[in-house]
């Protein structure tokens, strides 16, 4: 079982919205950052939301996303869903990001066994996640 955690920001930076979803039946780390991935834009679609970049602190999952994988490889599944998805959602650019300035999704991720497999807050987050 793994939990991940997203944020979608405004062009201020302000967030929009947040989420968290427990993974049941992934345990390989990176099976979950691509996971997290595509669980970013899908609920940001689900909420009327348009995101153009995408940010994870997992320089390999972000490595394999820009530089593609071959067909050996056991991600390719998730990174043909990645480029599908983020055609659909118009999504444009993937990006690394320190994991020191990810904390708020970490936040997130932890927080979410108190909410259950899929845990969604439009326009405010608590303010326990915010200090």
């Amino acid at each position: 079982m793994a939990q991940c955690g997203m944020v979608v920001k405004d062009h201020s930076g302000q967030v929009v919205i947040s989420a968290c979803k427990t993974f049941f039946e992934i345990q390989i780390v990176l099976q979950v950052k691509l996971r997290a991935i595509l669980f970013g834009p899908e609920i940001a679609h689900q909420h009327g939301l348009l995101v153009q970049l995408v940010e994870s602190d997992c320089l390999v999952a972000i490595n394999a996303i820009q530089r593609g994988t071959s067909s050996f490889s056991p991600w390719l599944c998730i990174i043909l869903d990645i480029y599908l998805f983020s055609a659909y959602y118009g999504v444009h650019k993937f990006s690394y990001i320190n994991r020191d300035a990810n904390k708020l999704t970490h936040k997130i991720a932890k927080s979410h066994s108190l909410h259950g497999n899929l845990s969604v807050c439009q326009f405010a987050l608590p303010l326990t996640l915010c200090n």
